[in-house]
């Protein structure tokens, strides 16, 4: 496996679970207003809740990393 691939993966897991900790918070913070914001924020403490945390950071760390290291992998996106 490519070491600028691993590295890159490391770092991706690492921004993930730096993005989660304010998301756990921020519904609360903002008091629940506007109401499109439980799509994406924790409104309880559910599983599907905490999953959330994870998934979003996860798509967003996802997309970047295609561009920087994805285009060099012919099944990056299906692997992702």
């Amino acid at each position: 496996m490519d070491k600028k691939l691993v590295r890159w993966e490391w770092i991706g897991a690492g921004i993930c679970f730096l993005l989660s900790i304010p998301l756990h918070f921020l519904f609360d913070f903002i008091g629940g207003k506007p109401l499109w914001t439980g799509f994406f924020l924790n409104v309880n403490e559910s599983v599907w809740e905490h999953l959330k945390l994870l998934f979003y950071p996860g798509i967003l760390v996802g997309i970047i990393q295609y561009f920087i290291v994805g285009k060099n992998y012919e099944n990056y996106i299906s692997a992702k």
